[in-house]
């Protein structure tokens, strides 16, 4: 059964809502900032890489009428190589007084490595205010005069991150700004906020086989009321079940659990226990979270496979521009890393690939190479290569190479490995720099290697695939 809400504890509630110097529109408080940082400073818009949506719902002081509620919405998805974009939306209901928002998000990475990298986000959109005159038995209180029902104020919200590895750090503006709830006209006057309203985060991961530790400091400042600090430590066991508990300054402590269902699902719950007054007529908070990925692509991988193919069309313009021969520190022996590897595990984008040399030779110049059968073939059984495969003399031209080595024994060994995947390879020797080239296509024309580079990538997950481009002088 639920219990009124004291006499005293509603006019102090009413009081702090219509007293604009102590109380003011401030972003809602969740418990579970690990799961959706996001909800908390718009630079971690899909920091993960993958599309999502989060939802949060969170009731304070379970067992009393008119007590605090707030709900939240978020989507949020990569758009590019370092852009991401989200949209925001959340409705909390304070006694009286109901405010929702909704927000676009526009966030930005500054990459320096893979892990290693400077986010910002910036958040803009409308609230609007809403009271509910009509749950009080007396509308002629003087404290109400003038204060229409429903009002419209601008909402604006800015963030950085820094992440390293495993160390993140942020810090939030959640309140760009200044609302008035308690307004005599419809719309607010748009006018920046103090900046009292500041949010601070830092965190680091521990990696203890399956187990994931990791403790985080949370600081928040809500405008002119008292700074809160909170310290709270995170648990993962096989990205699978999370578990903790946190300290908030002023609030107690909280204890949380949740569930991750194979990366696409998480669910999420935590209970604050209520403190001071409050607790001995109420049962404590209650928040719940429920997070989707909608996407299967990490951007991670999105932007390994842009930079392989642009690393790959440079090596097509460094062979038309016939870039000098590299210094001898770059050539690595391709036979130490082949004699020492399975055939089944070569990995050719372990080799550096070589700076192609033109073709002097008139021989050269008027010598074609047959059209090479398309990428994709019927699987063969992995064979020893004749020695007749291998060219001494190639056709000007462009080939799609999968491996580049030093010993002849190694390209055979990569060559079997890729007819018994269902390809069709062939060795060439460039002679001058005695270089075995493995390719799976060739042709006069440069796109459409680039075609079967595309293909091939696609469908065969060679990532390290390169063209090599053989032009006359």
């Amino acid at each position: 059964m639920k219990r009124p809400l004291p006499t005293t504890a509603l006019f102090l509630l009413i009081f702090l809502i219509l007293n604009q110097a102590a109380f003011a529109q401030n972003p809602p408080v969740f418990s579970q900032f690990f799961a959706n940082p996001f909800q908390f400073n718009p630079s971690y818009a899909a920091h993960q890489g993958y599309a999502e949506a989060n939802v949060f719902y969170r009731r304070q002081w379970l067992g009393i009428d008119n007590t605090p509620t707030v709900g939240a919405l978020n989507l949020q998805t990569p758009v590019g190589r370092n852009v991401s974009l989200g949209l925001t939306a959340y409705s909390d209901k304070t006694v009286l007084l109901t405010t929702t928002s909704v927000l676009a998000t526009f966030a930005y990475r500054i990459r320096f490595t893979q892990h290693h990298n400077l986010n910002f986000g910036i958040s803009g959109g409308v609230g609007f205010n809403s009271f509910d005159f009509a749950a009080l038995e007396d509308t002629n209180d003087p404290a109400l005069a003038g204060i229409t029902q429903n009002n419209t104020f601008v909402n604006g919200q800015f963030g950085v991150n820094y992440q390293f590895k495993n160390f993140n750090i942020g810090f939030a503006l959640p309140k760009l700004f200044d609302s008035q709830p308690n307004s005599v006209s419809q719309f607010n006057d748009v006018k920046m906020s103090k900046f009292d309203n500041r949010f601070g985060s830092a965190s680091y991961t521990f990696k203890l086989g399956s187990v994931k530790v990791s403790p985080y400091i949370i600081y928040r400042s809500l405008d002119r009321a008292q700074d809160q600090w909170e310290g709270l430590l995170h648990v993962s066991i096989k990205d699978v079940i999370w578990i903790g508990s946190s300290y908030r300054d002023g609030y107690g402590v909280t204890g949380f659990i949740g569930l991750n269902l194979k990366g696409l699902l998480r669910i999420g719950y935590a209970y604050e226990r209520a403190t001071g007054d409050i607790s001995s007529v109420a049962d404590g908070t209650h928040e719940v979270y429920l997070g989707a990925r909608l996407s299967h692509r990490n951007r991670e991988d999105e932007i390994f496979a842009m930079k392989q193919e642009q690393d790959s069309l440079k090596a097509v313009a460094k062979a038309e521009k016939k870039t000098a021969i590299p210094p001898a520190d770059q050539k690595e022996d391709s036979a130490s890393i082949a004699d020492n590897t399975p055939a089944s595990k070569v990995q050719t984008q372990d080799i550096a690939p070589p700076n192609v040399n033109a073709v002097k030779t008139e021989e050269q110049n008027t010598k074609k190479a047959p059209e090479q059968t398309p990428v994709v073939a019927e699987a063969a059984p992995a064979v020893e290569a004749p020695e007749e495969t291998i060219a001494e003399e190639h056709a000007l031209g462009h080939y799609l190479i999968l491996g580049v080595y030093q010993h002849p024994d190694n390209a055979k060994k990569q060559l079997s490995n890729l007819r018994a995947k269902g390809l069709v390879p062939s060795i060439l020797f460039q002679a001058e720099k005695k270089y075995y080239y493995v390719y799976v296509f060739y042709s006069t024309d440069r796109q459409e290697v680039i075609n079967q580079w595309k293909i091939i990538r696609r469908q065969n997950q060679y990532f390290g695939a390169w063209i090599y481009s053989a032009v006359g002088n």
